[in-house]
């Protein structure tokens, strides 16, 4: 029986949760996973997960598998109701944590594995307009969230200063790698529009755009390495960043290049608040996660492996990626 921590993951078949789980198996963790549909049961028990049918809107069905875990990791999202999605997951927390507390009223070796440690996925878009053109900010910096996830910062202060678990918070930035999020949009968009020969391509965006990046299995190396030192980082907010933020303009001509698109490229200034929120400009310092968790940057920048990210994406079938 292995001597590390049992996890159980939100979200384990999206995008984030997915690569996050993988990693925790590969490192020897035993990972639980929630799975809607038998097809996305399946999906996971080949990954290596202990797959749990259910939904996140009725966690009867799978309260216990989480309550016993002594991680739970929430790295689930609804890009069209977030606030209402994170609602759920705040009844999701609750919920768990009542149960696990009757489950070690009753069983001893449940209760001397002490609190739960919850790692609540956030992001960097809640600063906002937080920082003005050029200026740093870090985990001290005061968010300045738009109206798309206004409820972020009071949520993740809830998370931090519990006293019924150990409550983490990580706050990815921009993620690209594998089948990509955001940056399966870029090169889905572009791809189109070389197939469909368009003379020009209208993006949101703005040319001196200070974009924070972060590879898929960097990020995942993140939570491996606060659940390592849970108890010694519980109650602390990670920006999970690369030190070298991309521009927003080399990064589109660098897609328009490996997707052989020739025509006009334009930029846009965002029309709704989730556009607001996901092409937002910020400098951000990764110094605490360095220093605490002893992350650091392994992969490529995004522009710099273009080729690379752009074939993965093909591989994982050229999906339109994320729906705003």
């Amino acid at each position: 029986m292995s001597d590390k921590p049992t996890v159980f993951i939100l979200g384990a078949t999206g995008y984030v949760g997915s690569a996050v789980g993988v990693h925790f198996i590969q490192k020897g963790y035993r990972v639980w996973g929630l799975a809607r549909t038998d097809g996305k049961a399946t999906e996971l028990e080949r990954k290596g997960f202990y797959a749990v049918r259910g939904a996140l809107d009725k966690p009867d069905a799978w309260v216990d598998s989480a309550a016993v875990a002594d991680v739970f990791l929430e790295c689930s999202q609804n890009n069209q109701d977030r606030a209402g999605h994170a609602k759920l997951v705040v009844a999701a927390i609750d919920g768990i944590t009542k149960r696990r507390r009757e489950l070690q009223a009753a069983k001893e070796e449940l209760r001397a594995r002490g609190k739960q440690t919850v790692v609540y996925t956030s992001g960097t878009g809640v600063y906002g307009n937080a920082l003005k053109p050029g200026e740093w900010g870090n985990e001290n910096t005061v968010p300045k969230a738009g109206p798309y996830v206004s409820f972020r910062p009071a949520l993740e202060q809830d998370i931090l200063c519990s006293i019924a678990y150990d409550g983490i918070v990580l706050r990815p930035p921009l993620i690209f790698g594998h089948q990509g999020a955001l940056s399966s949009v870029w090169f889905h968009t572009f791809t189109q529009a070389r197939e469909k020969n368009l003379p020009e391509v209208v993006l949101v965006g703005n040319k001196d755009y200070d974009s924070p990046f972060c590879h898929i299995d960097d990020l995942a190396d993140a939570y491996v390495r606060v659940v390592e030192r849970r108890r010694e980082v519980k109650g602390q907010l990670f920006n999970v960043i690369y030190r070298r933020h991309e521009k927003f303009r080399p990064l589109m001509e660098a897609v328009k290049r490996v997707t052989g698109y020739k025509g006009k490229v334009t930029l846009r200034p965002p029309n709704t608040p989730a556009e607001a929120h996901t092409y937002n400009s910020a400098l951000l310092d990764p110094s605490k996660a360095e220093s605490l968790l002893g992350w650091k940057q392994e992969h490529q920048g995004f522009v710099e492996n273009v080729e690379r990210h752009y074939r993965s994406w093909r591989a994982f079938g050229g999906g339109e990626g994320w729906k705003l």
